[in-house]
């Protein structure tokens, strides 16, 4: 049986159609359906990536944070005291009072409403302090020296007459603020 040229042609054209579907079917459908299931995977993965890099870009900027608040509770300890410490603070001024040959009249109050909800309260100490100018300043640069962060609002200086013209006396007065914690 002879085929005719047109059904070699069609036979041909068969055999090419089938041969293409099975091709189709059996290696392009499935490499297509791996590569989409690889897109997706990917697009999961890329979206796990960027929720966990905003998570540690929010951890880091918390620990920013705490690192602040640390910074901050520590400025807080430095510019305050706890309710036991007074003591230490009035011997410690009479010390640096006697060390610089000034006399000294000190008191102390206590406001336990502080004007800020990280204090406790507050310490107001009345200074009356009398000797030489250069004595009292040096007295005041000492003041200023101690570990303590004391709030000044305002101070009078006064110049008292005395015997000796070659000394020159004087009488400071102040309030100085202390904030207190409640420790």
């Amino acid at each position: 049986m002879r085929l005719t040229i047109t059904q070699k042609l069609a036979l041909t054209i068969s055999l090419f159609v089938v041969s293409g579907s099975a091709i189709v079917i059996f290696f392009i459908l499935p490499a297509l359906a791996s590569i989409r299931q690889a897109t997706e995977s990917m697009a999961a993965h890329i979206t796990s990536e960027n929720n966990e890099l905003e998570r540690l870009r929010l951890l880091r900027r918390s620990l920013t944070e705490i690192d602040q608040i640390e910074t901050n509770v520590a400025t807080l300890d430095a510019v305050s005291i706890s309710r036991s410490d007074e003591d230490e603070i009035i011997k410690r001024l009479e010390t640096l009072a006697s060390t610089h040959n000034v006399e000294q009249e000190l008191s102390v109050s206590y406001n336990a409403e502080g004007g800020s909800p990280d204090f406790a309260g507050y310490y107001v100490f009345h200074f009356a302090t009398q000797g030489s100018f250069s004595n009292i300043r040096a007295y005041l640069a000492s003041l200023e020296q101690l570990p303590y962060y004391f709030i000044i609002p305002k101070m009078s200086i006064e110049k008292v007459k005395d015997g000796d013209p070659t000394q020159s006396h004087v009488i400071i007065q102040f309030s100085a603020i202390l904030n207190s914690t409640s420790s």
